[in-house]
Formats: C-alpha cells, structure tokens, sequence
C-alpha cells in the first residue's frame, strides 16, 4: 500500500460516526485462535453508499469481511489464574459489490472490490515508532499498520475497515472493453432513426 494511503488509515473516524458497527472480543481467544465472517445489514449497507459517495458516486450492494485471528503474545496473571492476551495478528479480506459508473460509456457497471490487509492488536495499543536517521528507511517503517488497542478484551473493527474499504474503490471504473473515443451511452447525441417509407412517399409527392 502507498505511503499516502497508509497516511490515511489512522485519521479521526471516531466508532458512532463509521458505517460499519462492528466490535470483535478478544478477551477468551483460544491458542487456535477464531474465525469468522462480518456481512453487513441492509441499514449498514445503505450507510455505505451514504458515505461513500462523499468521494465516489456508486451503491453499494453487499459487503462481507473474513477474518482469522490468533494470539502472539499470551501472559500468564497469577491474580485470576488464568493466562490474559496481550496481543493478535488478525488476517481480513474485504468484499464488496459495487455499481458503479463507467468513465467511458457513462453507463451503470457492477463491480467487485477485494482487499486484504493484517492487523496487530494489543492490549497497550500502539504507535509507529520515530524515524531515527540512519536506523531505518522510510518503507520499512510504513510497512506495518500499528496495533490497534485491545479495551477490556475487545476492539472496534468499523473504522479500520471502512477505510480500507474506501481506499480500495476504483475512482474510474471501467466497463469491460469499453474504450476511449467511445460515444457514451446517453447524452446530448441525437439519435439516428430510420426514415419512416410514408414520410419519404409523402416528400415524393411534395416535390412532383
């Protein structure tokens, strides 16, 4: 993923203003760790197409988020004993069905957006670390989101994945072999008609 998208993912999208309520708990994750499948609702789905078309004009017609989640750091608590986790490493995959409008033809087109991405989460949260000179280049220290904080064992997803979800929209959806210098579907054109035979017998006796 660019650095500029990257730059993104984090801004302020608090959980009541995203789209998508979804919150995972974490708090009894077994050493297998779980898996699952989030699909949004009517209501979420036309909250979707609501914000997106902020940036994008479509509707959204389903979306669907897998997910597989395992533990990586386990401490064991001598108070409730009991091991606690610490940290997760969850693997996504997004889906969603679009329609869309094609920049060449102007008509309605669907489409298919997928996008995986990994995400860290921890019980103390997290920040990527500074940019020390000569330590680290500027790839390496964007090549990893930092960990979303766990709270009482649970994280909200609903930010996260809408943005990833808004950044992997095609903002020029195509429809398939459509071509530039195509006349588009509808516009100002004229359309062409085949003269009908009694108006042309009828010219034919006008000019007699």
């Amino acid at each position: 993923m660019s650095d500029d998208k990257i730059s993104l993912l984090h801004e302020e999208l608090s959980v009541e203003e995203a789209p998508i309520k979804w919150a995972l708990n974490l708090k009894d994750l077994p050493s297998e760790g779980i898996a699952g499948e989030k699909r949004s609702d009517p209501a979420e789905l036309q909250a979707l197409t609501d914000m997106l078309n902020d940036e994008h004009e479509l509707d959204v017609k389903s979306f669907t988020c897998t997910y597989d989640v395992r533990p990586t750091t386990i401490s064991a608590d001598k108070d409730v004993g009991r091991c606690l986790i610490e940290g997760c490493l969850g693997h996504f995959e997004l889906k969603a069905e679009l329609r869309q409008t094609c920049v060449i033809t102007l008509e309605r087109i669907d489409t298919l957006v997928v996008e995986k991405f990994d995400q860290t989460f921890s019980s103390k949260g997290g920040h990527r670390p500074s940019l020390m000179p000569d330590e680290q280049g500027v790839d390496d220290l964007f090549s990893h989101e930092p960990p979303l904080k766990l709270i009482k064992g649970k994280v909200e997803l609903g930010p996260l994945v809408y943005q990833y979800l808004s950044m992997a929209i095609d903002a020029n959806p195509r429809k398939q072999g459509a071509q530039f210098g195509e006349q588009p579907a509808h516009g100002n054109e004229v359309s062409e008609k085949r003269p009908s035979p009694f108006g042309v017998l009828e010219n034919f006796k006008h000019k007699k």
